[in-house]
């Protein structure tokens, strides 16, 4: 099954059950707009914390692809490309070197258009060999994490989705809490 049928399932069968729910406070005369303003949030929160970890989850799944299945070799440069391209009144150069390794062949974008001919230590998966880095070793995973990514995004990229997801619990959870506590949580706000 794909994540957006799943993560679809998942919030509907969440507001549903808070209709349900809702609806049979509602008879015993609790405020229904306070509920679902706290529903909503943590539905929010809730929904960006799994999207975060699902990027998080791509963005890392090749490093450590290459960690466990990496093969180390040494490529050369095929063909190079320049592509300038313009975006928000600025002018990005891309350049795009064709590099040739053990008989595959990927498009890298480096720092400078490099020779024909140039050689460079690449690590590359046994098992895709299109998921590929120019390393001049295999490395660990958490190495491999660093060298694209650096310690600040790393801290943030896995505690924004924890946070959110606190943040998400404890807004439905005051959902649940007995009537004279939920109005004097709104009535400190």
């Amino acid at each position: 099954m794909s994540f957006i049928v799943i993560f679809s399932t998942i919030i509907l069968v969440l507001i549903g059950g808070y209709i349900l729910v809702d609806y049979l406070l509602l008879r015993r005369g609790i405020d229904f707009t306070g509920r679902m303003k706290h529903l909503v949030m943590g539905i929010l929160f809730i929904a960006l914390s799994i999207a975060g970890a699902y990027v998080g989850y791509h963005e890392t799944a090749e490093l450590f692809e290459l960690a466990t299945n990496g093969r180390e070799t040494v490529g050369k440069v095929i063909e190079t490309k320049k592509e300038i391209r313009h975006r928000r009144r600025r002018t990005h150069i891309l350049y795009l070197n064709t590099v040739d390794y053990d008989g595959h062949k990927r498009v890298f974008e480096l720092d400078q258009e490099y020779p024909l001919g140039t050689q460079f230590y690449l690590v590359y998966s046994n098992s895709s060999p299109e998921i590929a880095r120019v390393s001049r070793m295999r490395q660990g995973f958490l190495a491999f994490l660093l060298s694209e990514h650096g310690w600040w995004e790393i801290i943030f990229s896995v505690s924004l989705p924890v946070v959110l997801l606190v943040m998400g619990i404890r807004s439905i959870r005051i959902l649940f809490l007995p009537r004279k506590v939920f109005d004097a949580v709104e009535k400190e706000k």
